[in-house]
């Protein structure tokens, strides 16, 4: 894991907060989550000089973070949309357009690879037959995997979150994704023949003051931006949605609404 010898990581202050879309919000708030921006014990390869990959890296605020700490690592970020930044970075930071499902790179090339928050967007054919393998592919031997996804199996809803956290996970079910990947991602590993895989976990607290506060707000604004995905599933408008997720600030206060949030991390053998 990251060392934690160093200053201990901090939210965003109000003023930045208002200052960070909701992206770069999430990192920043997860990586005060974790204290670390990453869990596989990769830390001492990272300080001595080797090549990552960030898969499906989006403005690439990970890939920033982490090539300032790390200068003497090389890292790529891939995204199969190009809004990640092209001149104000490190110069050990290179971001590359490309699609998860077919990814350019040769054999053996990366030595820490890793994924976040996929558990929207890939179905179980789509992990166990492409997305892993071709991570094990890409990876030299005895490099590191980690990913990291949120458990929709939320604990304390309410009757405003339930519902719309129950008409989500049916759009998944209709898009056949694999919606409970928290659940299977030790098992897809091993099937995909990584070694020495972990989990761990940490309860998110809606109700947790302003670190909860920030934790519901990417969560209001992620069904905003889907919600006519799902409206007419549970059956509801768009005015009726927004009455819901209006709700949800005392109500995850009065339930004591959390969710978790997982590290999966695996190694390629040698």
């Amino acid at each position: 894991m990251e060392s934690h010898n160093t200053k201990r990581y901090s939210l965003p202050t109000e003023e930045e907060y208002e200052e960070f879309n909701q992206v770069q919000s999430r990192h920043y708030v997860l990586r005060y989550t974790w204290q670390a921006n990453f869990s596989a014990p990769v830390h001492e390869k990272l300080l001595s000089g080797v090549k990552v990959l960030d898969i499906a890296c989006g403005p690439g605020y990970w890939i920033l973070d982490m090539a300032s700490k790390y200068p003497k690592s090389e890292f790529t970020g891939v995204d199969k949309i190009s809004f990640f930044p092209s001149e104000l970075k490190p110069p050990n930071a290179n971001f590359e357009k490309g699609d998860a499902f077919c990814l350019p790179y040769e054999e053996g090339t990366f030595d820490f690879i890793r994924m976040s928050l996929m558990s929207s967007i890939f179905s179980a054919e789509d992990w166990k037959n492409t997305i892993l393998p071709d991570v094990l592919r890409m990876l030299k031997p005895g490099g590191y995997f980690e990913s990291q996804e949120f458990d929709w199996n939320m604990i304390n809803l309410g009757p405003c979150f339930g519902k719309l956290t129950n008409g989500f996970i049916q759009y998944l079910e209709i898009n056949n994704i694999d919606k409970f990947i928290c659940s299977n991602m030790e098992k897809y590993l091993r099937e995909t023949n990584f070694i020495e895989i972990n989990s761990i976990d940490v309860e998110c607290r809606f109700w947790d003051g302003r670190y909860g506060r920030l934790v519901l707000d990417d969560f209001i604004l992620s069904y905003k931006r889907i919600m006519l995905n799902f409206c007419n599933i549970i059956g509801i408008d768009e005015d009726q949605c927004f009455n819901l997720l209006s709700n949800l600030e005392e109500e995850v206060i009065d339930y004591k609404s959390s969710y978790k949030l997982y590290r999966f991390f695996g190694r390629k053998s040698f």
